[in-house]
């Protein structure tokens, strides 16, 4: 997304964002978020903050109001102090926390923080409503990527995955209704989305953009996948995911529907998109994942 400077916004956002920080004193431009128009940290009269906006009639400016709904749900993380809708620009603000992305190498320290973290997310009562965060948040529903590569199979597809697609297909409608939940999850835990406050030993989960309501587990599946795309081998991830994380005795039939629809999440945007290594990458440690839970199933 073409970066906006701060100068550039018009006077009444910048007023507007004035009126809730007091005196600007200083404008630092942050260069992180693929989805920000505009991202700084403001030294200003009441503390740091960290301020990030968007055109308001940008298709992604959801994502936006998302983040609002969930910052209204409990999500835990950064303070967010306020959001503005002006001028056709939306912008939120949050507490300025310094910190570092998140390592998940075999051996990091930060795993421990990020397991505090998640079980502070599992600690959360009930959503008191369903329809409080956006509906394009449920992408893996409105993907179906099984689905989708079933009626069109790509020319290169994995042996493994090939002679399961048909059945992977056809359940993947009951693999989806696992998910339906009345938490909040997060759904984008990776380590850029994971801010390690090294002065107060604490991770905070960021970007809530793709908040949504579901099953409890499902950021704990997440990160597992996560740990292999960080270098741990299958068995390492699952032993940590199983004695340090929330809800250690999910059948292990519906973690492994689960990695499957998430390996058919990546396997369907290496397709559409397949100049982007990242996603290639992603559908191999998915693919390595999915075989291990789909092994041990029945365990």
């Amino acid at each position: 997304m073409q970066r906006v400077d701060w100068n550039e916004l018009p006077a009444a956002v910048r007023d507007a964002v004035g009126q809730h920080c007091g005196e600007l004193r200083q404008v630092t431009p942050v260069n992180a978020g693929i989805n920000n128009a505009v991202a700084c940290v403001i030294d200003a009269g009441d503390g740091a903050v960290f301020v990030k906006g968007i055109p308001a009639d940008d298709p992604r400016a959801w994502m936006y109001r998302n983040e609002v709904a969930a910052a209204g749900a409990g999500a835990p993380g950064p303070r967010q102090l306020w959001n503005i809708d002006v001028e056709g620009w939306v912008l939120i603000g949050w507490k300025h926390v310094r910190g570092r992305h998140a390592d998940l190498a075999p051996g990091s320290p930060d795993l421990d923080l990020i397991a505090a973290a998640l079980w502070d997310l599992d600690a959360l009562p009930p959503l008191a409503s369903t329809t409080i965060l956006a509906a394009e948040s449920h992408r893996w529903e409105r993907m179906q990527p099984w689905r989708r590569l079933a009626a069109d199979p790509p020319a290169q597809l994995d042996p493994w995955v090939k002679s399961h697609l048909n059945t992977f297909a056809e359940t993947e409608y009951d693999a989806l209704q696992i998910l339906v939940g009345n938490h909040l999850v997060h759904t984008d835990v990776h380590p850029h989305n994971v801010l390690i406050d090294n002065q107060h030993s604490r991770a905070h989960l960021i970007d809530w953009a793709w908040a949504r309501p579901g099953v409890a587990w499902i950021d704990a599946e997440l990160i597992a996948f996560r740990l292999v795309a960080a270098g741990h081998t299958c068995n390492a991830a699952n032993h940590w995911r199983l004695h340090h994380l929330p809800h250690p005795h999910l059948a292990p039939e519906i973690r492994s529907a689960f990695a499957i629809e998430m390996l058919g999440t990546w396997l369907y945007l290496s397709e559409r998109q397949p100049s982007r290594d990242m996603l290639k990458e992603s559908s191999a440690h998915a693919l390595r994942w999915a075989q291990h839970l789909h092994q041990h199933r029945t365990e």
